[in-house]
């Protein structure tokens, strides 16, 4: 329930159901250095915050990624919910990345209701080795001219890496009015 905090590296979260509450803007993020996370079968809502105001994040956020590095996996997971035009930065609060991301698979996983863009940033110097968005679905309970934030970019942003693999993926969007 709520939220996940997390301080530690190679991480297995499987099963779990978050539910973030009115006070939680973001479901899962880092208070200190942490590497390699893997999430497998797990549901994250974040439909309860419903605060526009946050003048950075203007709705719920997903991953927050600062203080994180190493290797992300989000497998078969449902993501749904969450009201930011950043649903999640692997590294960052969406700036340049200040440390590197080896592997990214987002794998088998549905997107219901997310009005946000993913970011899977790489360093120039030190590129990820592989990005890898295979089979996952983006869709909107209603399809309306405000279902994705007006700051919108994509479903999926992978960048500064060695090899990226998107597959098999369906999106069902929309940018009127944005």
């Amino acid at each position: 329930n709520g939220k996940l905090t997390v301080s530690a590296s190679n991480v297995l979260i499987e099963g779990i159901k978050f539910k973030a509450t009115v006070s939680d803007l973001k479901t899962v993020s880092f208070t200190g250095a942490s590497q390699n996370i893997v999430f497998k079968n797990c549901i994250f809502d974040g439909s309860l915050y419903t605060d526009v105001s946050d003048p950075q994040y203007q709705g719920s956020v997903f991953f927050h990624g600062t203080n994180f590095s190493g290797s992300f996996v989000l497998e078969n997971c449902e993501i749904r919910g969450y009201t930011s035009w950043m649903l999640a930065d692997l590294t960052t609060d969406s700036a340049t990345p200040t440390v590197a991301l080896s592997t990214v698979e987002i794998k088998d996983c549905r997107f219901i209701d997310c009005k946000g863009s993913f970011a899977c940033r790489g360093l120039t110097a030190t590129p990820t080795e592989i990005v890898s968005i295979v089979g996952n679905t983006w869709e909107y309970s209603t399809l309306t001219a405000t279902s994705m934030h007006p700051s919108f970019w994509n479903c999926f942003e992978a960048n500064n890496s060695k090899e990226v693999v998107c597959r098999y993926n369906k999106a069902v969007c929309t940018r009127l009015g944005g």
